[in-house]
């Protein structure tokens, strides 16, 4: 019997890599902004060149781009691409023993209930040399308005 089960738990020391994705929090409302926080690691004794980093942007959801525009000025990054639905972030080099974290700001535009997809990264020219965040479940709602009288 075969089948797909894409939050599968392997040992985390077994992975070249790790990734974790966290939000400050996961209730919120419309035009309100969350931190996302993602810490992705290397795991094996050399240094990986070229890693790929994707993060998700929830449905209902805009990224504040000048987070990662001071991540590429300040060298933390190579590069980043946003698309409607990841950020995509290249890495030069990932070296081990050294966890990057990236920090960045996501705005809430619609009312949603949604799970967000993991974040994934892994090597360019080596995809087999990935590993994934867990899915988080968002709840965003519209903020009542007094009664005006």
């Amino acid at each position: 019997m075969r089948y797909h089960s894409p939050n599968k738990s392997t040992a985390e020391g077994d992975q070249p890599f790790s990734v974790k994705l966290d939000y400050d929090r996961t209730k919120l409302f419309v035009n309100e902004a969350i931190a996302a926080t993602a810490t992705v690691a290397n795991q094996v004794d050399s240094s990986a060149p070229m890693v790929m980093l994707n993060l998700p942007v929830p449905a209902g959801f805009t990224v504040e781009t000048g987070d990662f525009a001071r991540l590429l000025d300040n060298g933390q990054i190579e590069k980043y691409q946003i698309t409607p639905r990841a950020i995509i972030v290249y890495l030069r080099n990932l070296e081990p023993e050294l966890p990057l974290t990236l920090r960045y700001q996501l705005t809430a535009t619609m009312p949603v209930d949604i799970v967000v997809p993991p974040a994934v990264v892994y090597e360019y020219y080596d995809a087999d040399k990935k590993a994934t965040s867990s899915a988080t479940r968002l709840f965003v709602e519209m903020k009542e308005e007094p009664d005006s009288i």
